[in-house]
C-alpha cells in the first residue's frame, strides 16, 4: 500500500482536528507508522490537502468540501492500483 502520507491543513480554519483524526483513521486501515504521517499546517485558508507517497490524492481547494474518510480510504486504494 501506501508508504507516507501528508496532510497540509488550515491553521485559522481549525482544521488541525480533523487532520489528526483522519491521520489516525489511515495509520489504523493502513497499519502505516506515526512517523510515515506528517501534519503541515498552513496559513492558506481552506487549505486540506492529502498526499499519499508524494501524491495528489484530494485537495479541498480543488473539490470545494472537507473529505469523508472514506472517500480518502478509497483514493488510497486507487493510487495504490494505479
Amino acid at each position: 500500500m501506501i508508504k507516507s502520507l501528508s496532510i497540509e491543513y488550515c491553521v485559522p480554519c481549525q482544521y488541525e482536528k480533523d487532520a489528526r483524526n483522519l491521520a489516525t483513521i489511515i495509520q489504523e486501515q493502513f497499519g502505516l507508522d506515526a512517523a510515515a504521517i506528517e501534519l503541515i499546517p498552513s496559513k492558506k485558508i481552506g487549505t486540506f490537502e492529502i498526499c499519499a507517497d508524494g501524491k495528489l490524492i484530494y485537495s479541498k481547494t480543488k473539490s470545494g468540501k472537507m473529505p469523508a474518510p472514506e472517500e480518502i480510504i478509497n483514493c488510497i486504494f486507487l493510487q495504490s492500483k494505479g
